[in-house]
């Protein structure tokens, strides 16, 4: 009996064929992993931003005429003036310029963080600006192009191509005349 040598070549394309599903079961992975990769470091992001916050705030809490010194917490660092308070007596205004200029020296310092915006925030409060509010913003590439987390309208808007974190910090109440150092 004569041996029939007959090739069609189905091997072949079965082999292409399982190729091409094992290369797409990969790509996703990779995607998958990816995408995970980019949540998880927006989140150690947004941490940071939360923990920044929060120091302002215990600074801002720790200063016993805060609310008197908003243009001063508002404002750019000083430079130089983060070590205005390693002396003793320190004024109430030379510790919100210290601790202004310390935490403006935290951020600049703290890997992946970009701009930081302290702003008075406009109330109805008896005694003046009652919040301060807090924008950092850091560079990030989960965001598509051209989208901003806050309304264009905004005074404080957050800055195209970045994420932001905003926060208020309710500031502490005018201390009575004499009561505060």
């Amino acid at each position: 009996m004569p041996i029939r040598s007959h090739q069609d070549g189905t091997a072949l394309l079965e082999a292409l064929a399982a190729l091409l599903i094992v290369s797409l079961g990969l790509f996703s992975v990779i995607s998958i992993h990816m995408r995970t990769l980019r949540d998880a470091q927006a989140g150690i992001r947004r941490s940071q931003a939360i923990r920044l916050i929060e120091d302002l705030g215990e600074r801002i809490r720790a200063n016993p005429r805060a609310s008197e010194h908003v243009s001063i917490y508002t404002s750019e660092a000083v430079p130089g003036s983060a070590d205005a308070c390693l002396s003793l007596p320190c004024t109430t205004a030379q510790l919100a310029q210290s601790d202004t200029a310390q935490w403006h020296e935290a951020v600049d310092s703290t890997p992946g963080m970009g701009k930081a915006l302290v702003f008075a925030v406009d109330d109805a409060a008896p005694h003046g600006t009652r919040q301060i509010g807090v924008l950092i913003a850091w560079k990030s590439d989960v965001l598509p192009s051209g989208e901003d987390r806050f309304e264009a309208a905004q005074e404080h808007a957050c800055p195209a191509d970045h994420a932001c974190y905003l926060q208020t910090i309710s500031l502490p109440p005018p201390c009575p005349a004499g009561a505060c150092r």
